[in-house]
């Protein structure tokens, strides 16, 4: 299911059933809601009422989300296709990279930028033809950061942009444990940076100069625009999330159950909040609340302030995401988007067949089917006695 909630209430408006796991975050754009589906469609809702107003069908599971600039949505596909399409459905045009796309893209300086299964990052013009691409050393599905000198183009909450924007420098993470910063027009190498481990699925931050990113080594750096390290913070396990940064602070989340805030500065703790689970997905700050979802099956409503808890809403599986991207939806500026990601166990992954095992996930990619579970409930305020869930037995 695809969940719609009041932002202030958490209480529910409408639900959507598609034919299978929901991993990609939505857009709401011009009253609509556009989300991607492991059953390989991908969906435009009443963003209102929550009524399909149509569906268009890929060749593969979509876990991509989309980019949406000037009346063109962009995503990415398991059929190894990058697509273009019109806000109402139809096919511009698909360029084919090599292998998966997981992740989501950005765009800038008249070019689509995204990552591959096929170790590759991408530059593809706004007519799908290939501009240059980029070898790295690992799986690439990260978001692309896009800057000027110091400050960004495009980055993780902004999913609608403008792809005549001007951009010098893009930046994103790879499976090889690098971050990488090349020139946007030419695809050349500037530098990168090496972590402990993979850097996947989050996406990096950008502001006054400093450039912030997680690592599955456990620890959220701070870099300069040169890629020296200013900071590191360590949590206490991997780290799938992305940084959100409001009023001096980062807000993230940790495979520990731990959502933290840290000083954007020195990266320092101001305060850290536990979860009943792993949280995956990242924070979203709108009208003075902190949203993050947990595997706890929990949507939390916090303080940015310090963490303390407003309300929580439950669903029948674990990991809800949240998002909150609108334009020109005056109505559902009132809305939250939440939905399911399946719990499932995780396998390496054989790079050279990218086969894995039968009733396991590729890791950090696909899920399996689940059995669905209408349940949920809200709580307002206050804590509830911890449940143990099924990976903690």
């Amino acid at each position: 299911f695809f969940y719609a909630l009041d932002k202030k209430t958490g209480k529910l408006l409408w639900k959507f059933l598609t034919g299978d796991v929901i991993t990609a975050s939505p857009i709401a754009v011009n009253e609509k809601v556009f989300i991607g589906s492991k059953d390989c469609h991908m969906y435009a809702l009443d963003a209102k009422t929550g009524g399909l107003k149509w569906k268009f069908r890929t060749g593969g599971e979509i876990h991509s989300t989309i980019l949406y600039s000037k009346g063109i949505l962009y995503f990415g596909s398991y059929d190894h296709y990058l697509y273009a399409l019109t806000e109402d459905g139809q096919l511009l045009w698909k360029f084919k990279a090599g292998e998966i796309i997981n992740g989501s893209m950005s765009c800038a300086n008249g070019m689509i930028y995204f990552g591959s299964y096929d170790r590759y990052f991408y530059a593809v013009d706004g007519d799908g033809f290939l501009r240059w691409k980029f070898f790295t050393g690992g799986f690439v599905d990260t978001r692309p950061l896009l800057a000027n000198k110091e400050s960004s183009v495009s980055s993780f909450r902004q999913r609608i942009c403008d792809l005549n924007s001007d951009a010098e420098t893009v930046y994103f993470g790879s499976f090889d444990g690098y971050f990488y910063s090349l020139n946007a027009i030419s695809g050349s190498l500037k530098w990168k940076f090496r972590t402990g481990d993979v850097i996947a699925w989050g996406s990096s931050a950008l502001e006054e100069g400093k450039i912030y990113f997680a690592s599955f080594d456990t620890h959220v750096y701070c870099l300069n625009m040169d890629g020296t390290l200013v900071w590191k913070f360590k949590t206490g396990d991997k780290i799938d999330s992305s940084p959100f940064l409001y009023n001096g602070i980062i807000d993230i989340g940790s495979n520990d159950c731990h959502v933290y805030a840290l000083n954007m500065n020195s990266g320092l703790l101001a305060w850290k909040f536990r979860c009943g689970g792993e949280v995956i997905s990242s924070p979203l700050v709108s009208n003075d609340v902190l949203y993050v979802g947990s595997m706890d099956s929990n949507l939390y409503a916090l303080s940015p302030t310090d963490g303390s808890i407003l309300w929580k809403f439950k669903i029948g599986s674990p990991i809800p995401a949240v998002t909150g991207l609108y334009k020109n939806a005056s109505e559902a500026s009132k809305q939250i988007f939440i939905f399911w990601r399946p719990e499932t166990k995780a396998a390496k992954i054989d790079e050279k067949s990218f086969k894995v095992p039968s009733g396991f996930r590729v890791e950090y990619g696909a899920g399996v089917g689940y059995k669905q579970d209408d349940s949920y409930s809200l709580t307002t305020y206050g804590t509830q006695k911890k449940k143990k869930m099924p990976w903690e037995l």
